[in-house]
């Protein structure tokens, strides 16, 4: 990569959020679109989640969105563009969103992932996650779950 990204928190406008989504959406197993109205959802991160931002100049790279409320918080999206994946962007994502969980004393974060994404699961399996359900048959999600106090 020819620059390092920036990170920000809940900078970016539906737009840039919208354009991201559209980009990436065939890096979702199955692809989001097949499971939300993106414009929909898009409405949705701008009004509940936390969204933490990677970018490169102008371009969103990576956004991971969370909701949080006053004891725990459901990570819901994380993405970054293929080109830019291997690169440590997905993991300062989530140690940013992590780290603002803690601060705001959240005793524990819980992440879905799909069996068939294994560098994601790897980096939720590093970051201290752990499977908390059994997957159901025919159904390829992982329940992760994530302790936030010691």
């Amino acid at each position: 990569m020819d620059w390092a990204p920036t990170f920000t928190l809940n900078q970016a406008d539906a737009a840039e959020l919208l354009s991201h989504l559209h980009a990436a959406d065939t890096s979702f197993s199955p692809p989001l679109s097949s499971r939300v109205n993106l414009a929909d959802y898009v409405t949705k991160l701008l009004a509940r989640a936390e969204r933490f931002e990677a970018w490169a100049g102008l371009n969103l790279i990576g956004i991971v969105a969370a909701y949080c409320n006053s004891h725990a918080a459901f990570i819901s999206t994380v993405s970054v563009f293929p080109a830019w994946q291997r690169h440590g962007v997905g993991r300062m994502l989530m140690e940013h969103c992590l780290e603002h969980m803690r601060r705001l004393n959240l005793a524990s974060a819980a992440r879905e992932g799909s069996d068939r994404a294994q560098p994601a699961l790897e980096l939720y399996r590093s970051l201290g996650f752990v499977p908390t359900k059994a997957q159901e048959p025919n159904k390829p999600v992982l329940q992760l779950h994530l302790c936030l106090t010691q």
